[in-house]
């Protein structure tokens, strides 16, 4: 499953990329700092799963969650924050996000979610 990683922390997309290397099924195809390149990213390379930061810039994540859903509604997103609060969270389910994890006590969740979605996926 080809995965896109959208946060504006390098140092956050490098973590999620060195977590998701070496899962079978799962192929890192890009990474974007902001929601236009995010945008442009979806569009032109159609990963089947995004991890989308809340809070990045240009518009916010939630901004992009609605535009990814509006056009590609079978891609999976993954909502990533350091602002876990619920009305985050039930914003972002009610605009489609498949999955909501707060960075701070959640984050390492996220290997584990992507190895179940592969396993539906290819059983």
């Amino acid at each position: 499953m080809k995965v896109l990683i959208v946060d504006d922390s390098f140092v956050v997309r490098d973590r999620i990329s060195e977590m998701l290397s070496g899962i079978t099924g799962i192929e890192i195809v890009g990474d974007a700092a902001n929601s236009i390149t995010a945008i442009y990213m979806v569009n032109k390379l159609k990963p089947d799963i995004v991890t989308l930061d809340i809070r990045i810039p240009v518009e916010n994540g939630i901004e992009v969650l609605k535009k990814i859903k509006r056009s590609h509604p079978s891609t999976i997103v993954v909502m990533l924050t350091n602002f876990p609060h619920e009305q985050y969270r039930a914003k972002c389910f009610k605009h489609g996000a498949d999955y909501f994890l707060s960075k701070s006590d959640e984050f390492e969740k996220l290997p584990n979610i992507l190895i179940e979605i592969c396993k539906q996926k290819y059983n």
